[in-house]
């Protein structure tokens, strides 16, 4: 277990969520944030390798001109 000091305001914050009874503890409203920022890290790397991907892809020849997409897309929902 770690000690740390954390400015006045992040108390403030943690202190109403615990008020508000969203939280036990100021410990507990801690985990769930970093919890949070560690998805939210996660989910950000997962989207950059899909750009990645789809960069590589379309770079290789893998796509078709946006004239063509709007014209596929057009025909397609304009009948349904």
């Amino acid at each position: 277990m770690s000690t740390f000091t954390v400015e006045p305001q992040i108390v403030d914050v943690l202190d109403r969520l615990v008020a508000a009874g969203h939280f036990s503890s100021r410990r507990d409203a801690l985990v769930e944030a970093v919890t949070m920022l560690d998805d939210r890290e996660a989910a950000f790397a997962d989207l950059d390798r899909a750009l990645t991907r789809a960069i590589a892809s379309a770079d290789a020849g893998h796509c078709i001109a946006i004239d063509d997409a709007e014209r596929f897309l057009t025909a397609r929902y304009r009948s349904a």
